[in-house]
């Protein structure tokens, strides 16, 4: 049987380091952790639960939101809440900013039996420590997909949303088509930027830089970005933002330039969040099912935490466009 010491000669290190990253310590060389980790998984070693981890479950489980500013994640959370307390379960959060070292100190409490699982979303966890956590632990990924990664996840295709999304205004008539995207290096971001210049290929129109913003997820940066693209020789007609909280500051821009939102200017969101129609006009939108998909992932989570053999899921579900007035069909003079 082979034992944490055999996993330190094997590694090269001693057991105290396999121990740290047992769990999920951040204070290891990320060489020596993928040494470690490669070791695992050639000999299958599997380490014993520890007696935390072995008294009774805590019935409770923890959610790792990356911010608390996008009402996406807290639409999310209310799914999973609704489905974990009618289990039983207390529901704790913490919000992590997508910074590794807080993601890690906030793991600790599942590797060291404070609560039974962990909901996730976007992380910065590289893939080598996501697998063998996720083999070991309950945790499921909601929202986003970690590419190259088992863990199990329940998503939207961000790809696929952001294609029809693009698709969509180009029906409208628009050629002149910008994206306000993220400068976080997110794959979820990523297939959504990948969604939009798909579309643009397959209708044959041509790909602009300089229609493809970079903002941070805040009305104010969308703002700017918007006055940016204002100032261009050819204005675009379209502006197609990776969330509802940039298409505001969209909106805000076209109401300080007296700019009429589906008319002189198509604005659509990401996201389908309550904002969209606490403004005037009513924003269109690309919804996800941020409810469903919180109460799946507690789901999901249930069922790991419930059977230790649990095969991971991937779990994709539908996404819808919502089509209100800040989106109108465009004179043909204008396109």
């Amino acid at each position: 049987m082979i034992t944490i010491s055999d996993i330190a000669v094997l590694a090269e290190t001693s057991t105290a380091t396999v121990s740290r990253v047992l769990n999920a310590d951040p204070h290891v060389a990320p060489g020596t952790r993928q040494r470690i980790l490669q070791v695992i998984a050639t000999t299958g070693y599997k380490p014993r639960s520890s007696s935390k981890t072995d008294s009774k479950k805590k019935n409770s489980i923890l959610v790792l939101l990356p911010s608390l500013e996008n009402p996406y994640f807290s639409t999310i959370l209310r799914g999973v809440e609704h489905r974990a307390s009618a289990a039983g379960y207390d529901t704790l959060m913490a919000v992590t900013h997508r910074n590794y070292e807080k993601e890690t100190k906030y793991l600790n409490m599942l590797t060291s039996g404070l609560v039974d699982g962990v909901i996730l979303f976007t992380t910065s966890l590289p893939n080598d420590q996501l697998n063998d956590l996720s083999a070991r632990y309950p945790i499921i990924q909601c929202g986003a997909i970690a590419e190259g990664s088992n863990i199990s996840y329940v998503s939207i295709d961000d790809t696929a949303a952001a294609y029809d999304a693009t698709s969509y205004l180009i029906s409208l008539g628009n050629q002149r088509i910008a994206m306000i995207t993220s400068s976080n290096n997110i794959p979820f971001e990523k297939k959504r930027l990948a969604g939009y210049m798909d579309a643009l290929n397959d209708h044959g129109i041509p790909y602009v830089p300089s229609y493809k913003m970079i903002c941070n997820n805040h009305y104010l940066d969308s703002y700017n970005c918007v006055e940016a693209l204002m100032k261009l020789p050819e204005k675009p007609t379209a502006i197609f933002c990776y969330s509802d909280l940039t298409a505001l500051g969209a909106l805000n821009y076209a109401y300080d330039h007296g700019l009429k939102p589906g008319s002189d200017l198509d604005i659509l969101g990401f996201d389908g969040t309550y904002l969209t129609e606490c403004v005037s006009p009513h924003l269109s939108t690309v919804e996800q099912p941020a409810y469903e998909m919180g109460k799946t992932a507690f789901n999901m989570l249930s069922d790991r935490i419930a059977d230790a053999n649990y095969i991971a899921q991937k779990v994709i579900i539908s996404h819808k466009l919502v089509i209100r007035e800040t989106t109108r069909k465009l004179p043909a003079s204008v396109s």
